[in-house]
């Protein structure tokens, strides 16, 4: 969680002081990170760039983002 979200997003699930980062595990979350846009890929490539658009409009009202 350090690694992908940082030191507060892990302090707001619960993970307190000492937030030590694994060095060794760096490569695998890289990794894993790497897998998941893979397999991702495909459900993002069937939209138009419309539908795209919109989606990640409606994402970022239900994030709280502010849209460009």
């Amino acid at each position: 969680m350090v690694i992908n979200l940082g030191v507060g997003q892990a302090a707001h699930y619960g993970r307190h002081e000492p937030h030590p980062v694994a060095e060794d595990l760096i490569p695998r979350w890289r990794r894993a990170e790497q897998l998941t846009d893979e397999l991702q890929a495909p459900l993002y490539a069937a939209p138009t760039d419309r539908q795209r658009t919109e989606f990640a409009r409606l994402v970022d009202a239900l994030t709280g983002s502010p849209t460009p």
